[in-house]
């Protein structure tokens, strides 16, 4: 099936017939019912090509074979040898855009490979039928056929699919899994952190799992000419060649530009009429509405998408006339709806699909068109697929439309996948609906999953204190609290309850740490068995922050009955739990207590003698500083401290003395090409460095630096060779610091934009910002912006932003709020611009919008305007 999205070919009731129309064409094709464990196994030999999704050609008169001739390019090498070792299970996946070969390649590497076509093939529609399949056990010397694997990878499923594919590719079965996507699946399922989007499986299954091919989404001149100079080429390829002067010749045979062409330049009433349902179900599927689209949801919404024209007089039949003109009437064997049927039993169409080209072709001419409120309230009122309505609700708060995201949510919270309350969870405390998010929160099964916690909901509480949310934080804080007490990670309630301590108060956090211990030890229900649960959590670091917040609040007494109770109620503060000393150690000293902190170094606290030899040489004191030299020089592991203490006095063969104290020869480690981390000896190496260089010894620590890393730096850390390469720039050395950067390119990419930006040459800064945009783009703007140039900064964001970059459109943002840009931050959020969203909700929580209470409690109205009521 040509489709996007996490489309489900399937009936979403029970069914005694499935009916499926065809990948292109438009027509209906009515197949057996066919339950989960009895898919269709036989060789590719007797699948038809369009059984297995391959785009139906365009028409040209004659009779043709069902598929043109094909043109053999280079990612047909790639697969072949990836396809030539079956010793074991492998995945391959075809990325390209819509149209471009994908299905085709697959299906004819199949084909003309000797042993995998006798293979019998199986092809699982949906992700419930793949798990079947897995679960039930894969028969060795299959191919399992998964055309856009997006259908099988995202949705409620997703996860369990992927794990289930990463244990049938580590074993020694031959098997072979095919399947494709387009590149933009590929980023979203590989580009976020793990954690964060709750795909950390199907993350792993790409990155570790899958072979990849890439296909161009365009023939290259010479196949280009090999076609024209082929007077027995098949007349559609050769059709397509000569309709094609950007050389996208599949895409010309798929139909794509022709369905484009009539849909953007409608001629007449009804081809208008079509026009507006056809961008309707392209705005839906782009706003998340997934499954097939309702004929009743398209009937609703397509009024909002009619031009002035056409408002007056319409007559009756105006919505039937369009839909026939866009689902039925074809051209060149190509519609630009596709049938489905949604209800039980054969019958006509009552659900449609964009076709997958236009559909991709509007993702992106339409990425920032204003959605109109008859597609809001038609997907509220029409919208049944519980997936389908949260990403509809999460397409409305990107918008601030609260009316239908609240609606939308509200009504699938119940029936949400487990992950899609994660996310949700996250949306909307992010848009400030924590209320709402409280509610999802009570809704989410346990156990809850670590990197789900670690992740989203670590992400969500941090977020909200950096925003000055405390409230809001606290809220949903408690909740987590009341859901999951004896579930979260110790480490993370404490990160929160450190911010709200500080933010709030130590009586917050105290609050806190009660609700935790009560929760985690409820089941006990006696109270001095409660007591013992508080005490142990406290042990848990807690005590630390409650011990710091009541000491930065002078509550001293209070802070102290907190370190004893850490300790399970020993008598004194000076004995051995590592963090009571040290945190005992640090308060002393900011307090200046120094007789107490003499006291606890001389019993055996190494924290409080390092401040006070610390304290001591800062003060002058040159035998303190002698004895805490003295005492570097035993240490495994040193700061920068004691080599400025050296440096700042000439000492500089001293310092160098320190960094060899544990031997002359520091050994080399080896490590992988991907791993940053440095030894204790390099991290030393690099301090005292950046010391030398700040004192005007540059020299010296290119030397150095130059001794350890060799001529390549193959085998230093990256950090240790970067360093090598700032002091070679900073001596002007610039020949022999990017001799050293070209032989590490992957940090080449910020290290070159950020020595331009200091030399204040923004013109090759500029050419480097369109080769390299990653990073070379950002520092450009950071360089525009210290300069004062605000109106270059912002027309620079705004240009990368319309090349669809995220993060500029984020620093966009950032940008527009700080110079209070209201409008055009309004203006970006009726798009759908949800970091602009952000910042418009941060400045009316400021007070810097006008109607900033309402715009918080309302949000926006579909056209970017205040609204007055929910």
């Amino acid at each position: 099936m040509g489709s996007s999205g996490d489309v489900h070919n399937e009936s979403r009731a029970s069914a005694n017939v499935v009916i499926q129309a065809g990948a292109i064409g438009g027509g209906v094709h009515l197949h057996g019912a066919n339950p989960v464990g009895s898919l269709t196994a036989r060789p590719i030999s007797r699948w038809g090509p369009l059984q297995l999704d391959v785009h139906r050609a365009i028409v040209v008169g004659g009779d043709l074979p069902e598929l043109p001739g094909y043109l053999r390019r280079e990612h047909d090498d790639r697969i072949d040898e990836y396809l030539a070792e079956l010793d074991g299970a492998q995945m391959l996946v075809i990325t390209g855009e819509s149209s471009t070969g994908k299905t085709r390649a697959l299906y004819e590497a199949v084909h003309r490979h000797e042993v995998l076509r006798e293979w019998p093939l199986v092809y699982p529609r949906t992700a419930d039928e793949l798990l079947a399949l897995l679960g039930g056990g894969v028969a060795s010397r299959t191919v399992i056929w998964l055309n856009e694997s997006q259908n099988h990878l995202s949705g409620p499923h997703g996860e369990q699919v992927a794990a289930h594919l990463r244990e049938l590719l580590i074993r020694p079965k031959p098997v072979v899994v095919l399947g494709t996507l387009w590149p933009r699946y590929w980023d979203e399922f590989t580009g976020a952190p793990d954690g964060l989007d709750g795909r950390s499986q199907v993350r792993a299954l790409l990155q570790h799992g899958v072979r990849r091919v890439r296909v161009a989404d365009r023939f290259s001149p010479e196949q280009i000419a090999l076609v024209g100079a082929d007077r027995t080429a098949d007349p559609r390829l050769a059709a397509a060649v000569s309709a094609s002067p950007d050389r996208r010749v599949i895409q010309t045979i798929a139909g794509g530009p022709a369905l484009v062409e009539r849909h953007e330049h409608p001629e007449t009433p009804r081809d208008r009429y079509a026009a507006a349902i056809v961008t309707a179900a392209l705005d839906a599927r782009r706003l998340g509405h997934q499954v097939p689209v309702s004929r009743a949801l398209l009937g609703d919404a397509a009024p909002g998408y009619l031009g002035a024209e056409d408002l007056v007089d319409t007559p009756d039949d105006w919505f039937a006339e369009g839909l026939a003109r866009a689902a039925g009437q074809a051209a060149h064997g190509i519609t630009a709806l596709v049938p489905r049927r949604r209800e039980a039993g054969p019958g006509p169409a009552d659900a449609y699909e964009p076709h997958d080209y236009l559909d991709q072709h509007g993702r992106r001419t339409r990425r920032d068109a204003v959605v109109p409120a008859t597609l809001w309230q038609a997907c509220a009122e029409h919208a049944l697929d519980p997936e389908d309505r949260a990403r509809l609700a999460e397409s409305a708060y990107r918008r601030l439309v609260f009316r239908y995201g609240d609606r939308l949510c509200g009504q699938a919270i119940e029936a949400m996948a487990t992950g899609t309350q994660h996310r949700m969870v996250a949306t909307l405390a992010g848009y400030g609906r924590v209320e709402l998010a409280m509610e999802v929160v009570r809704t989410i099964p346990r156990p809850l999953p670590e990197e789900v916690q670690s992740g989203l909901f670590d992400t969500t509480v941090r977020q909200l204190g950096e925003q000055g949310r405390y409230a809001e934080a606290e809220h949903l804080v408690r909740a987590l609290i009341d859901s999951f007490g004896d579930d979260l990670r110790a480490p993370s309630v404490v990160d929160w309850v450190r911010m709200l301590a500080r933010a709030k108060g130590p009586d917050t956090a105290a609050d806190l740490v009660r609700r935790v211990a009560n929760r985690r030890y409820a089941e006990v229900g006696q109270e001095d068995q409660a007591i013992r649960g508080e005490q142990l959590v406290l042990a848990e670091r807690f005590g630390e922050v409650l011990a710091t917040v009541l000491a930065e609040n002078d509550r001293w007494p209070e802070a102290l009955t907190v370190v004893r109770k850490a300790l399970g109620g020993r008598a004194g503060p000076w004995l051995t739990d590592e963090w009571a000393e040290q945190w005992l150690a640090h308060q002393l000293a900011a307090s200046g207590n120094l007789q107490r902190l003499h006291e606890l170094a001389a019993a055996d606290s190494p924290t409080a003698a390092l401040l006070l030899a610390e304290r001591e040489c800062d003060q002058g004191d040159e035998d303190a500083v002698n004895r805490y030299l003295s005492d570097m020089m035993s240490r495994p592991a040193l700061d920068a401290r004691p080599f400025e203490l050296l440096i700042g006095r000439g000492e500089v063969d001293k310092a160098v003395q320190l960094l060899h104290r544990h031997g002359s020869e520091p050994q080399q480690v080896e490590r992988p090409a991907w791993d940053r981390s440095m030894t204790p000896f390099e991290a030393e190496l690099v301090a005292l460095a950046d010391t030398l260089a700040s004192h005007g010894y540059t020299e010296r620590a290119i030397t150095m630096l130059t001794e350890y890393v060799g001529t390549d730096g193959a085998d230093a850390s990256h950090n240790v060779v970067r360093a090598l390469a700032d002091r070679l720039a900073e001596a002007d050395r610039w020949a022999e610091a990017l001799t050293l950067v070209r032989r590490n390119r992957h940090w080449m990419r910020d290290w070159l934009p950020r020595q331009l930006a200091r030399s204040g040459n923004l013109t090759k800064l500029r050419a480097l910002a369109d080769e390299e945009p990653r990073y070379a783009r950002q520092i450009l703007v950071d360089a525009l912006l210290e300069r004062g140039e605000i109106t270059a900064a912002l027309a620079a964001l705004r240009e990368y932003a319309e090349r669809g970059d995220y993060p500029a459109r984020e620093r966009l943002a950032r940008v527009l709020a700080d110079h209070g840009c209201v409008t055009e931050l309004r203006e970006r959020t009726a798009a759908g611009d949800g970091a602009a969203a952000q910042w418009l909700l941060a400045l009316a929580r400021a007070g810097r919008v006008p109607d900033g209470q309402a715009l918080l409690e309302h949000g926006l109205t579909p056209d970017g305007a205040v609204a007055t009521n929910p």
